[in-house]
């Protein structure tokens, strides 16, 4: 059943963003970053202070991106809008090269992996860029803070 509703999920999500026009929110690339598709790290973390959207690969601690809340819409970043943001800016640098064919539905709430361990979610929020799927294996808000854990899935 679990699968069923994830899947049901996935493709609503699709549908829905194909709808949208998300070529408005392109992201430069670091200097020197070729085809990002063709070596994924496992673990990606994007922390948000003050407005400031930052990726970083886990294993090496290099900034993969930077940007804002001002450039991907949002005004008042609830937990459910910083779910969503994390997860869309992690596919755009690392799948999308700077850019997203799709975004996750932003009338679906985002769950972690660690919502659905602790059974208090049916599912884990999944997207897809460029046949690589992330998903968002963790959360924190702590003092005006945000930070999320984003595991690939190539």
């Amino acid at each position: 059943m679990k699968t069923i509703i994830l899947i049901l999920a996935a493709i609503a999500t699709m549908s829905f963003a194909m709808c949208l026009d998300a070529q408005g929110q392109r992201l430069s690339l670091p200097e020197g970053q070729a085809d990002s598709r063709t070596s994924l790290p496992a673990q990606f973390r994007v922390s948000v202070e003050k407005g400031i959207i930052t990726l970083r690969d886990v294993n090496s601690g290099k900034v993969l991106g930077r940007t804002t809340f001002e450039r991907w819409g949002v005004v008042t970043p609830t937990q459910d809008k910083l779910r969503h943001v994390a997860l869309d800016v992690t596919a755009a640098v690392v799948g999308g090269n700077g850019s997203r064919e799709r975004i996750v539905n932003p009338l679906h709430k985002v769950y972690t992996v660690a919502d659905h361990k602790k059974g208090k979610a049916a599912y884990a929020t999944m997207t897809l860029e460029h046949d690589v799927a992330f998903v968002l294996s963790s959360d924190t808000q702590t003092n005006g803070r945000y930070e999320a854990l984003i595991e690939n899935r190539p």
